[in-house]
């Protein structure tokens, strides 16, 4: 963290654990008092509440009374931050959506595809899904009966699968292992479980499996749920 300040970054690449030790500084610093933990959950509320207005901004009251010590925690300049590599847990985004007052956005993808597969758009309010596909970039779930996922198509739910011109041709001189992760028809299986959310086209994460018993039978017969960007 005292690199950070010393940094003074404008743009954050972060996996969760570095955003929830910022969050646990914060709710130790006040825990000691009742009347700034308060103060500390009326700020979260109300930042929460411009937040879900689309409103990301940190010129407000409680930005200079209680998320200033934060936001200079970190340098006092970062305008955008990306987070990905494991799962985050609502409140951590939440928090660290309403102390910085920047675009804080999640992102999954892979050294098999290149970098993102799928990222939240900036402003998105939710902290449920990892986002929509990037531009060019198919994603349909497949079903994984090893991780109690019999029926993608049906439970909406099933093992993330990408294709797209970002993603690898294979592994070098590995034949046996990139026919276990890399399909016929072009598709990265990426062993992890995510659930197609209905009002969008985003994905939540569920977690990680151990899917290296995917269908083998044609693309044409395989049970699916595919979606890309427009």
């Amino acid at each position: 963290m005292d690199d950070l300040r010393e940094c003074q970054p404008t743009f954050m690449a972060a996996v969760p654990k570095v955003l929830s030790r910022i969050r646990e500084r914060a709710l130790t610093a006040v825990s000691g008092s009742r009347l700034k933990s308060a103060i500390l959950d009326t700020a979260l509320s109300r930042k929460s509440r411009r937040l879900s207005q689309l409103r990301v901004d940190k010129d407000t009251l409680w930005d200079r009374l209680v998320f200033r010590r934060v936001q200079e925690g970190l340098g006092g300049r970062v305008r955008f931050v990306a987070v990905g590599g494991a799962p985050i847990s609502a409140d951590t985004l939440n928090f660290v959506k309403a102390a910085l007052g920047c675009p804080v956005v999640q992102g999954f993808g892979q050294t098999e595809t290149c970098g993102l597969g799928l990222c939240q758009r900036p402003g998105d309010p939710a902290s449920n899904h990892t986002g929509r596909p990037m531009l060019g970039i198919e994603v349909r779930l497949a079903d994984a009966p090893d991780a109690d996922c019999p029926n993608a198509e049906a439970d909406g739910r099933g093992e993330l699968c990408i294709r797209g011109p970002t993603c690898f041709a294979g592994y070098f001189k590995q034949p046996e292992r990139s026919a276990e992760t890399l399909d016929s028809d072009g598709w990265v299986h990426t062993g992890d479980i995510a659930q197609l959310l209905p009002a969008a086209p985003t994905a939540s994460l569920t977690g990680s499996s151990t899917c290296s018993s995917w269908p083998r039978a044609s693309t044409s017969r395989r049970r699916r749920s595919s979606w890309c960007t427009a």
